[in-house]
């Protein structure tokens, strides 16, 4: 990693004045990581006394908790509230027991309060209103069971209480607001499933990254659960080619049985708005390799990786949201504002998506 940071005073040669302090600051804080072995910077939330936690951390998680999510000062947020009225999201957020007092308190300091209702999802002892329990074991290959657990008791207790389904884990940040005005262009009342691309295993659709999260219309979650769930019609794909059960891929299969398109969440210059990876490793380009044969658009690197109205960043680490929460939504720039749209132009590439490239790997005998 600090061979790849190293490679920031290159890039910023031809990057912004923004980019340069963002590329600083990330130094900053791995060198701090580094000089501290974690003792500050990795922060753990309560409970977790053995990782370090100072007292101003634990003060500033305590006191988001305690206050209204959607609160701005010096910031109309009349449009903003609009679409949250208007565009309903249920969160459905993955974690495990384990992580309850960690991932979990700080996804629930941040953005998941945001959402218009959202339930973590898991095996636990502890029942509390934000809960969905299952009966599933909080293991890797269980992913599948918990999720589709999930979105089955969503189906049968949740709706007309939203519009749009998002499945999240405990380590994706989430920005709802750009959700929301990228879903406020689709029909809820028309299937369609978005989220990062992978254009793998299943031909002419795929399926979207779990981890960068991905979200289904209410018209698809009932064609999913009534044409693919609820009838076996959505059996587990067992094949070599895949080490493990992917929740995400399993999704994404049961969705193209059940008939349900992929929609674009691509802004109209061709940049992502969903991602599978933290921000730092789009901006000073150490992506996995794998990412480029997966993914069905190319992954753009440095200044024109991710759009201005990005939605999702995974793997990102307690301290990381929380900093990231604070500069989009407490830090200000002077006379720049994104209310409105005067000139009329759309901001998103709005269409289903068709004539995908040919996958490296195709599965055989899925419909």
């Amino acid at each position: 990693m600090l061979i790849k940071l190293l490679g920031c005073r290159r890039s910023l040669r031809s990057a912004s004045t923004l980019a340069g302090l963002i590329c600083a600051l990330l130094v900053l804080l791995y060198t701090l990581d580094k000089a501290t072995s974690g003792r500050y910077i990795r922060i753990a939330f309560g409970g977790v006394k053995e990782t370090g936690f100072s007292r101003p951390v634990e003060e500033y998680v305590s006191h988001l908790l305690k206050t209204d999510p959607r609160t701005a000062e010096f910031v109309d947020t009349s449009e903003a509230d609009a679409l949250f009225d208007k565009v309903r999201i249920l969160c459905l957020i993955l974690t495990t027991e384990a992580n309850l007092h960690t991932r979990a308190r700080a996804v629930n300091a941040t953005w998941a309060r945001r959402c218009n209702s959202h339930y973590f999802v898991l095996q636990t002892r502890d029942e509390k209103d934000d809960v969905i329990m299952t009966p599933y074991n909080d293991t890797r290959n269980n992913l599948i069971y918990k999720v589709r657990h999930a979105m089955i008791h969503a189906y049968t207790n949740l709706m007309g209480t939203f519009d749009w389904v998002l499945k999240a884990d405990d380590d994706t940040y989430v920005i709802l607001e750009n959700l929301r005005f990228l879903l406020s262009n689709y029909d809820k009342d028309k299937p369609g499933y978005l989220g990062y691309h992978f254009n793998m295993y299943v031909e002419n659709h795929g399926y979207m990254s779990g981890g960068a999260g991905y979200v289904m219309s209410v018209a698809a979650l009932r064609q999913m659960v009534d044409s693919g769930l609820n009838n076996d019609a959505c059996a587990l794909t067992k094949t070599y080619l895949i080490a493990e059960v992917s929740e995400d891929f399993e999704i994404g299969k049961c969705l193209k049985i059940a008939g349900v398109p992929i929609l674009s969440s691509m802004d109209v210059l061709g940049r992502e708005t969903f991602h599978p990876y933290p921000f730092e490793q789009y901006l000073l380009d150490f992506l996995p390799e794998y990412l480029y044969d997966w993914s069905n658009t190319r992954p753009q690197r440095g200044y024109n990786c991710c759009s201005p109205f990005s939605i999702s960043f995974h793997y990102m680490k307690p301290e990381t949201m929380l900093m990231m929460d604070h500069l989009l939504y407490r830090i200000h720039i002077h006379g720049r504002n994104t209310a409105g749209n005067p000139a009329g132009k759309s901001i998103f590439r709005l269409e289903r998506v068709e004539n995908m490239r040919k996958p490296k790997v195709v599965i055989d005998k899925i419909a």
